[in-house]
C-alpha cells in the first residue's frame, strides 16, 4: 500500500493532466484502492436502458467484473446515488462484500464503484467522506482550462481527510468539536488559534478552544470570540478581517475589529455554518498572530464545514435531554406539517386523516338493501265466456280502464242465427198453440204451448251468450295481462284468460332481502323505495309482515320476503310489477362499521373451525 503522501502526490497530479483517458482512469482507481481502504474498484457509465460501460477497473481475484456490470443492485445503487451524491448497499452473499457508489461531479451518469471488505463497515463513514472529496477531481471544465482549486487549496483540502475521520469517529458533541479546533491547527501552519461556537436559538455560546481542555467562559476573552462569532452568525456572512486592509462594504466588522484590538491577533478569520434546524449553526473563529490567514485555508474551511455540519448537528442533537429530544421532534414534525414543502402529499395526508377521525367518530345511516316490486292482492280475470272467436280487442296490456269499460268482442253471428231461428219456431209455435186452440183439441195444444216455452227458454239462454260476447272491466284498475294484437282472431275456449285487471288504489311492495341482513329488519320499520324507471323518485314505506320462510331464486343464496305499505296515495303512472330498490332504515351506525361489517362477517366464517 502507498504511503498516505504518495496517494496525496498522485491525486494532485491527476488534477492537473491535460486530458482524460484510459491511463487516467487507472492511475485514478489505484490511488483511490490505498486511499478508501477498498478491494476493488471501478469508473463505469450508465447509458440507456440501465446497461453499464466499464471504463477502468483494478479487481480483486475474487471479483469478476462482468459479474459487477450485470448486477440488479448495481443500477438501484446508482439511481439512488444520484439524490444522495452516495449508495451503499448491504452484503448480499457469504462473502459479506459492502459496495459504495459516489457519482463523479463533471461526468454524466459515470460513477465510482467501490467493494469494501466487511471488516471495513466501522469505517463507512470516513470512506464514504474520502470518496466524495476526490470524486471532483476529473472535471472536465478543469481539463478544457476553465478556473480550477488552486495547488495549495487541493493540498490543504487533502491534508483534512485525516482530521474528517477523527471527527466522525466521535460519538460524542464535545469530543468532535475539541478534535475540530485542535485538528485544525494541528492540520494547517497558517492557523495560530481555532474557536468553535455553537449557536442554539437566540444564544451562541463557545464549545471548543484550541490548546485549552476547558476554560472560564465569564472571562473577556470568551466573551469577545462569542461577540466576533454571533456578528458573523448574525450577518451570516463569512468575516476576514486583515491587517491594513478594508472590510468588505456592507458587512459589520466591529466586534472583530475589538478582539483584533484586544487579544493583539493579526489576521481574523470567522465562518458561519446553518444547520438543519432555524437558528442553529456552527462558527468556526480563526486566529493568526504573524502573517494573514491564506486564501486557500479559507476556501478549505468552507469545504471542511459542509462536511463536518450535518456530523455535529447529529451529535449535539443525540446529546440532548430527553424530553427536549422529543420537544424537538414534535417541533420538527409541526413545522414539515405546517410549512411550504411537499404541499400535495400534505393535503392528501389531511384528507386521510380527516377520514380516518371521521370513520372512527362519524356516523352513516345504516339501511338494508333489497330488490322490491310493486304488486297488488285485488287483480280480476276476465276469461272467455264460450267457445268461439275473438272479434274485436279494444285494450292492451298496460291500459287504464274504468269500470263496465269494453275491452273485447267475441263474434257472435253464429249466436244471432240461431237467436233468429228461435224466434222463427217460436212463431210456427204459437200458430200451432192459437190453431189447436182453435179446434178445441185440448192435447195439441198443450204439446204447441211446451215447444213455445221451451223455444223462449232457448231465446233466453242465446241472450244471455249475446250479452257475454261483450267482455267489460270489472271495475276502475290498470290491464296487467293482454295483448291486443296477439288476441284478435284467435280461437279460444271457455275459461281462457283473455286479461287481469287490477287495481290502482290497493298497491303494496314485495321486498326480497337476503339472508345475512334479515336479522336487523323487524314489523314496523321504515324505509324508502325508489323505482328503477324513476330513481328521483322515493316513496316511503313501512314493513308489514316478513314472512319466516326463506327462498333461493338465484346464485346468491337464501333470500326472505317482506310485504310492506306505502305510505303514498298511487299515482297514475304506477303499475303492478314495477321494480326497483327498497331500503330500510335501522338508525345511525359507526362508520367503520357500516362499510366494514360484511368484510368482518366474512372474515369470521373463514376463520372460524
Amino acid at each position: 500500500m502507498s504511503s498516505p503522501q504518495l496517494v496525496i502526490d498522485q491525486l494532485r497530479e491527476l488534477r492537473h493532466v491535460s486530458h482524460i483517458d484510459a491511463a487516467f482512469w487507472q492511475r485514478l482507481l489505484e490511488a483511490v484502492l490505498s486511499l478508501c481502504l477498498a478491494r476493488s474498484a471501478l469508473v463505469v457509465e450508465k447509458s440507456a436502458g440501465d446497461t453499464f460501460h466499464i471504463h477502468a477497473a483494478v479487481l480483486n481475484s475474487a471479483d469478476e467484473s462482468h459479474d459487477i456490470v450485470s448486477a440488479p443492485w448495481l443500477a438501484a445503487l446508482t439511481q439512488r446515488a444520484e439524490s444522495n451524491r452516495f449508495a451503499i448497499g448491504t452484503p448480499s452473499d457469504a462473502r459479506g462484500v459492502l459496495r459504495l457508489v459516489v457519482p463523479l461531479s463533471g461526468q454524466e451518469h459515470v460513477y465510482l464503484v467501490l467493494l469494501l471488505n466487511s471488516d471495513a463497515a466501522h469505517r463507512v463513514n470516513d470512506i464514504v467522506v474520502r470518496a466524495q472529496l476526490i470524486a471532483d477531481i476529473p472535471n472536465l471544465d478543469a481539463v478544457a482550462g476553465a478556473p480550477a482549486m488552486g495547488q495549495e487549496t487541493a493540498t490543504q483540502v487533502l491534508s483534512f481527510l485525516n482530521l474528517l475521520a477523527e471527527i466522525y469517529q466521535a460519538s460524542r458533541f464535545s469530543t468532535a468539536v475539541h478534535a475540530l479546533a485542535n485538528g485544525l491547527v494541528s492540520h494547517s501552519e497558517a492557523i495560530d488559534q481555532a474557536v468553535i461556537g455553537w449557536s442554539e436559538g437566540p444564544y451562541l455560546k463557545v464549545r471548543a478552544v484550541s490548546h485549552m481542555d476547558r476554560f472560564e467562559r465569564k472571562t473577556e476573552l470568551i466573551k469577545c470570540f462569542e461577540a466576533a462569532m454571533e456578528e458573523a452568525f448574525d450577518q451570516q456572512q463569512a468575516i476576514s478581517v486583515q491587517p491594513d486592509s478594508d472590510a468588505t462594504p456592507g458587512v459589520i466588522v466591529l466586534a472583530h475589529r475589538q478582539l483584533q484590538t484586544d487579544h493583539g491577533c493579526t489576521s481574523l478569520f470567522s465562518l458561519p455554518l446553518i444547520g438543519e434546524r432555524e437558528g442553529e449553526g456552527l462558527v468556526i473563529l480563526l486566529i493568526r498572530y504573524g502573517q494573514p490567514i491564506p486564501a486557500d485555508v479559507q476556501a478549505s474551511l468552507h469545504f471542511l464545514g459542509q462536511v463536518i455540519t450535518p456530523r455535529l448537528t447529529h451529535l449535539h442533537e443525540r446529546e440532548q435531554p430527553l424530553p427536549l429530544r422529543w420537544l424537538r421532534t414534535l417541533r420538527r414534525g409541526l413545522g414539515w406539517l405546517v410549512g411550504p414543502e411537499m404541499v400535495w402529499i400534505k393535503v392528501m395526508s389531511c384528507v386521510v386523516t380527516a377520514l380516518l377521525l371521521y370513520g372512527a367518530l362519524g356516523t352513516l345511516p345504516h339501511r338494508i338493501e333489497g330488490s322490491a316490486s310493486v304488486v297488488t292482492d285485488n287483480i280480476r280475470i276476465a276469461g272467455v265466456p264460450f267457445d268461439g272467436r275473438v272479434d274485436e280487442a279494444l285494450v292492451t296490456n298496460g291500459d287504464v280502464v274504468e269500470q263496465g269499460e269494453l275491452l273485447l268482442m267475441m263474434d257472435r253471428q253464429d249466436w244471432l242465427l240461431q237467436q233468429s231461428e228461435v224466434r222463427a219456431d217460436m212463431l210456427r209455435n204459437q200458430s200451432e198453440v192459437n190453431r189447436a186452440r182453435a179446434m178445441m183439441d185440448l192435447v195439441e195444444t198443450e204439446i204447441s204451448r211446451a215447444r213455445v216455452a221451451q223455444n223462449e227458454a232457448r231465446l233466453q239462454r242465446l241472450t244471455v251468450y249475446l250479452e257475454q260476447s261483450e267482455v267489460r272491466a270489472p271495475f276502475d284498475g290498470v290491464v296487467i295481462e293482454g295483448d291486443r294484437q296477439a288476441l284478435l282472431g284467435l280461437s279460444v275456449s271457455q275459461g281462457d284468460v283473455l286479461y287481469r285487471v287490477a287495481r290502482l288504489d290497493d298497491l303494496y311492495l314485495d321486498i326480497t332481502v337476503s339472508q345475512r341482513d334479515v336479522h336487523y329488519i323487524e314489523e314496523g320499520d321504515r324505509g324508502e323505495f325508489t323505482f328503477a324507471s324513476r330513481p328521483d323518485v322515493r316513496v316511503p314505506f313501512t314493513v308489514r309482515r316478513i314472512i319466516p320462510v326463506a327462498t333461493v331464486e338465484d346464485i346468491s343464496g337464501p333470500a326472505f320476503q317482506l310485504k310492506a305499505d306505502i305510505e303514498l296515495p298511487p299515482e297514475r303512472w304506477w303499475r303492478p310489477g314495477m321494480e326497483g330498490i327498497a331500503k330500510v332504515d335501522q338508525g345511525e351506525r359507526n362508520v367503520f362499521w357500516v362499510i366494514s361489517h360484511r368484510l368482518v362477517d366474512r372474515v369470521r366464517l373463514w376463520l372460524w373451525w
